[in-house]
């Protein structure tokens, strides 16, 4: 009674699985031509020869992506009483190339077929798509938006679309931007870490699994300025005067080399801490309707001013500017500006490090450091030009280098007004060898020594008409004091 019971189970379980009587033993298993192929299917066909009798476990295809055995995947096929078998397969990707084969099992091991492949179909209806470049817009010296909007996709659902831009001239150079697309076909594309003043050309392309479709090509030149107007409505990005950056410090902090950063003469700006860098040049005395440094009016200044905006904030430590340059040589202008109000432990205006920077039509007034009211200098190569010293207090000097200044050093028709030092030097106070070349020192005071001038080092070098006149020192004091300083006596 157990012996059947245990004979029905083992009849339903086969049943269950897919039961194959025995069968003669498989020598071979080929791969048939598939059939029925379309877009994203295709029924895959193979035949059993055999000898002997055996049990067949099973029979199975194996198909995958040419080129990618990642993709493998393992199906089991159906097999007729003539040893025909077949599987068809479905959601595959359209106009792709397969390779497939078969495996027979049985009890003595498994063998194997030929590798054959097929290609699916391109889908039903597709065909070209259509797409249109439609404008560009923000553009400033290392960045673009560019916009388009793809008319029809060909009937694909894999249709993809891009922005493909390059330095004109170079087309062989080509980049991609990704772009954000919107239902209604709309898109736009951010091109990033462009060149400042440099030509582009750009286009939009759209590419299905048959076709490719481009817009009409488009060119812009990045810009080589920032602008910057305290009186522009917030959320510029610095790419025009209409689109002006409100802040010095935010248009130093995007600055990148080779650009010029354009500031217009309205209202103050109280902007503190400005680093200056290398290869940067920053303008003021703009109107804020100017395209060309030629437009600027020569007495029209842009004034920076120390003093915090929130009375409740510590102004003793507001230094306008500062430069920290990696290198001596590295060079930068600054034209144009009034810097006043400044407070330091140094300078009250200006701190400079290494550096050559070039300092021309600055009016540096009404600062206050310790060492240095307007300018605390070391190592560097600086030039002041056309620039007015005036009304500034300190210990020692307008302008105090704590350090050796090399003969670089230039102040170049420059004025030196009622400066105070309460220990020497009212405008100067170097220790090192500076040129001065047609300056004018007026109504200076040092309290105990060095009305104007205090250098300390092998001497200046006097070139040109400079003028002493006015200047006042306590006691003995002389008008220049120092190692190996003099005043000319045709001053």
């Amino acid at each position: 009674m157990i012996s059947a019971v245990l004979i029905i189970l083992a009849a339903c379980d086969k049943e269950d699985k897919g039961f194959v009587p025995p069968v003669k033993k498989v020598l071979k298993v080929v791969t048939l031509p598939p059939s029925d192929i379309t877009e994203n299917s295709v029924t895959l066909n193979g035949e059993l020869l055999s000898l002997g009798e055996t049990e067949l476990d099973s029979v199975r295809f194996s198909y995958w992506e040419q080129g990618n055995m990642g993709t493998r995947v393992s199906v089991k096929a159906d097999v007729s009483e003539g040893g025909k078998f077949s599987k068809t397969l479905t959601e595959l990707k359209s106009f792709k190339d397969y390779a497939y084969s078969a495996t027979a099992v049985d009890q003595e091991g498994h063998v194997e077929s030929d590798i054959y492949s097929f290609s699916t179909l391109i889908s039903a209806g597709i065909g070209k798509p259509e797409i249109e470049t439609t404008k560009f817009d923000s553009l400033t010296f290392n960045a673009a938006s560019v916009f388009g909007k793809l008319i029809n996709d060909g009937n694909s659902e894999n249709t993809r679309v891009s922005i493909v831009y390059w330095k004109q001239g170079f087309p062989n150079l080509q980049e991609y931007a990704n772009v954000e697309m919107k239902e209604d076909g709309t898109f736009h594309g951010k091109l990033k870490g462009l060149l400042p003043a440099q030509a582009y050309e750009f286009n939009c392309v759209a590419q299905n699994e048959l076709e490719i479709a481009q817009g009409e090509p488009q060119s812009f030149t990045t810009t080589s300025t920032i602008y910057v107007d305290v009186t522009a409505p917030a959320g510029g990005n610095g790419s025009s005067w209409e689109k002006a950056l409100t802040s010095v410090n935010d248009a130093m902090e995007i600055a990148e080399e080779n650009v010029d950063v354009w500031v217009a003469a309205k209202g103050v700006y109280f902007n503190r801490n400005i680093r200056l860098k290398k290869n940067i040049d920053l303008y003021g005395g703009f109107e804020g309707t100017e395209s060309s440094l030629n437009e600027r009016k020569p007495n029209l200044r842009t004034v920076l001013d120390g003093t915090h905006e929130n009375p409740n904030v510590n102004n003793n430590n507001n230094q306008i500017m500062n430069m920290w340059a990696s290198k001596r040589e590295d060079k930068c202008v600054v034209d144009g500006f009034v810097l006043q109000n400044g407070t330091g432990q140094r300078a009250g205006a200006l701190f400079l490090g290494k550096g050559s920077p070039e300092f021309k039509n600055v009016v540096f007034q009404n600062n206050l450091g310790k060492w240095g009211s307007c300018v605390h200098m070391y190592h560097n190569d600086a030039k002041f030009i056309d620039c007015v010293f005036k009304d500034n207090i300190s210990e020692m000097g307008a302008v105090h280098s704590g350090k050796s200044v090399t003969m670089n050093t230039i102040f170049q028709k420059c004025h030196f007004l009622r400066n105070e030092a309460t220990i020497r030097g009212g405008a100067l106070f170097i220790k090192g060898n500076i040129v001065v070349r047609s300056c004018i020192f007026e109504d200076n005071i040092g309290k105990n020594s060095a009305a104007a001038i205090f250098i300390s080092g092998s001497g200046p070098r006097y070139e040109g008409n400079n003028v002493l006149k006015g200047n006042n020192v306590s006691g003995d004091g002389s008008m220049c004091a120092g190692s190996n300083t003099y005043c000319p006596e045709d001053w």
